[in-house]
């Protein structure tokens, strides 16, 4: 439908956008509880000396 009305090829137009996003920030406490807690998975991030990093994939579409 949209196609008809539009006169534009959406197999050709974007529709989308993919990006990984990274934040990051300092541990105020123990990081070695920190660095079990993400190795059970109980966090979805990870430890990297006194930083706790989190990763995440971003999709949006329109």
């Amino acid at each position: 439908m949209l196609e008809h009305d539009t006169n534009a090829d959406l197999t050709q137009a974007s529709t989308y956008i993919t990006a990984d996003a990274t934040a990051s920030i300092e541990l105020w406490f123990i990081p070695g509880i920190m660095d079990m807690l993400g190795k059970t998975g109980a966090l979805s991030g990870r430890v990297e000396g006194k930083m706790y990093y989190i990763d995440k994939e971003i999709n949006y579409s329109y």
